[in-house]
């Protein structure tokens, strides 16, 4: 922190001026802010002193007046960008996120290849889920300069977030390159990256990789353990998720796995410890998994009013950081169902490809979408694709992130040519990872607003939609700690009306597709009858009786969902009525369920 006080300025300036910053430096606000207030009264036009005081106010915890003397720098030196990225970074702890991002993009605009500046502007963008803006521009500075490690981290997540898998794990691979002796960030993002992308194997060798450069590393330790609870290894993950806690005890997201991981019935001292690591947590990122964990633990031991009491701190806690956005999804979902029409579906003539090897299982998350999944991979003609990102990478690829989020102006304007190659790209990834198999799952909640784009690529291809109980189904998503954000599940309202708009989407795609286009299985009817309810679905799907179906649970697979421990177990009828524990505490979603749908 130094003033940019020139010569030319007068010799009493100067000194009060490094007198104050030595201050500041010493975070003596005692003796700074007289010194500062002198500044700023006798050289009006000085615009170090007007941004140095800022910086002192927003320190003390005063954000208005930071914010007013920092605008005012601003305005006395608009170029500096120094003056700007600090105005930005006091902006966005104020929660005032717009105007910071407005400060970064102005920044960005005078000095694009300013090293501080691009990076500040690619975490902007990042946030604003629109990283593949900056990846670009983050590429060619890299190539020109020797970059840090942490540039190239950024770069891999601007690729990322663009759809670029692979361009994203070269890039963590660079970064785990240039990392410092010991630092094992890099080599855990790539891991997180890779599994992400369906590559467990280099997951698990990166995840290996980090804890050999930090023995200590608990966070190496917390990633192997995730590999370990999608492989059903339960033991091996507890294992793990308390030696991590033995070298990190408020490691949050270790914590919230260790829930998962713990399959004793015995879990009242887990739920006590749950809710000590919680309190200690307050309000740190990650908190409010921790209190949806120890809800689930409490749930189980019968104290639902506990529990209920553990998952509305969570949920409110991070629908405050995550709002949900009525309004746009009520766009979404009349720009799918203006756009994705009859006349739409019936260019699958001239646009679809023959793949009836494909088989996509969609439907609103935590309605037994997985569970349908890992039943049909205990067949011996099927292989489970699990949740396919390859649509929406390539959605965010060729139309950036707007043409993902208003998906049916993009699919709806999109020529005969551009969907064949779509579906020709797309046909020949999921050939490529059924490896052999005759049939692979595609399976993505999400893609239950897609089906008139599934259909026109794939005509032949069946269409799985599973659907449950509208109070259990929402009050699961309410007891879940999505990794995804998924605004809509952390407030009842939110939920009721994401839900509406849903079962309005299934309606269009009934009516533009036809009834029997789409093969739906209810959930409550499938664990009820379940040897009746697998006869008839994989009838429909044209596949010969195989009891190994029924045993399912049975079958060593990998499970990347919050479902990842209930697949592991027979079928049970536990879930269904659920919400019934609750019915007091859900009567806001209750009644906005049963209010007039909202389009």
């Amino acid at each position: 922190m130094t003033a940019s006080a020139p010569h030319s300025l007068p010799a009493a300036l100067t000194e009060r001026m490094q007198r104050a910053v030595a201050a500041l430096q010493q975070d003596d606000f005692v003796a700074a802010e007289p010194l500062f207030r002198e500044l700023n009264r006798r050289w009006p036009d000085f615009a170090d002193a007007w941004h140095f005081y800022g910086l002192l106010l927003h320190r003390r915890g005063d954000s208005a007046g930071a914010i007013q003397r920092l605008s005012h720098a601003q305005e006395l030196a608009p170029g500096n960008v120094g003056f700007q990225l600090n105005f930005a970074r006091v902006l966005f702890e104020a929660g005032r996120t717009a105007q910071s991002a407005a400060c970064l993009d102005h920044a960005h605009a005078l000095r694009p290849e300013d090293g501080r500046v691009l990076t500040a502007w690619a975490q902007s963008l990042l946030a604003r889920r629109r990283g593949d803006e900056a990846a670009a521009e983050l590429t060619r500075f890299l190539e020109k300069r020797d970059g840090g490690w942490r540039q190239w981290m950024l770069l891999g997540e601007c690729r990322e977030q663009g759809g670029e898998r692979e361009a994203a794990l070269a890039a963590y691979g660079e970064a785990a390159r240039r990392a410092p002796p010991g630092e094992p960030a890099a080599r855990l993002q790539r891991g997180d990256a890779a599994n992400r992308a369906a590559r467990p194997e280099l997951a698990a060798k990166e995840f290996r990789a980090a804890l050999g450069i930090a023995p200590s590393s608990a966070k190496a330790r917390l990633a192997l353990a995730y590999m370990a609870i999608q492989d059903g290894a339960f033991d091996t993950a507890e294992t793990l998720l308390r030696d991590a806690l033995a070298r990190e005890p408020d490691l949050c997201p270790a914590w919230v796995a260790l829930a998962t991981a713990h399959q004793s019935e015995d879990g009242d001292s887990l739920a006590e410890e749950l809710d000590a690591a919680a309190e200690r947590a307050g309000a740190q990122p990650g908190a409010w998994a921790l209190h949806i964990a120890r809800g689930q633990l409490w749930e189980k031991r019968g104290r639902y009013a506990h529990a209920f009491e553990a998952y509305a701190l969570g949920n409110r806690m991070h629908h405050a950081k995550y709002p949900y956005q009525p309004q746009r999804q009520l766009d979404y979902t009349h720009g799918v169902m203006e756009s994705i029409d009859a006349g739409f579906a019936r260019r699958a003539s001239s646009v679809g490809q023959s793949n009836p090897g494909v088989i996509f299982v969609c439907g609103m998350p935590r309605s037994g979408t997985t569970l349908v999944e890992t039943i049909l991979a205990a067949h011996a003609e099927v292989r489970a694709g699990g949740e396919q990102t390859w649509l929406s990478d390539r959605l965010r690829r060729e139309g950036g992130q707007q043409a993902a989020e208003t998906l049916g102006n993009w699919v709806g304007s999109a020529s005969d040519e551009t969907l064949r190659t779509l579906a020709s790209d797309w046909r020949r990834m999921l050939a490529k990872q059924a490896t052999g198999a005759r049939h692979i799952t595609d399976k993505l909640p999400g893609n239950f607003a897609r089906l008139g784009l599934i259909h026109v690529c794939f005509p032949d291809a069946p269409i799985v939609y599973v659907r449950r109980d509208a109070r259990d189904n929402c009050f699961s998503c309410f007891a879940t700690a999505f990794a995804d954000r998924h605004e809509f599940a952390y407030d009842q309202e939110a939920l009721a009306h994401f839900y509406r708009l849903h079962e309005r989407l299934m309606e269009h795609w009934r009516s533009v597709l036809g009834a029997r286009r789409i093969i739906e299985v209810e959930y409550e009817r499938l664990v009820a009858d379940p040897e009746s309810e697998i006869r008839r679905l994989l009838g429909a799907l044209g596949l010969a009786w195989d009891a190994r179906c029924l045993a399912f649970h049975q079958v060593r697979r990998k499970v990347q969902t919050a479902s990842a421990a209930q697949v592991r177990r027979p079928l049970y009828t536990s879930s269904v009525g659920r919400w019934r524990h609750f019915e007091r505490e859900l009567e806001p979603l209750c009644t906005a369920l049963a209010a007039p749908p909202p389009l």
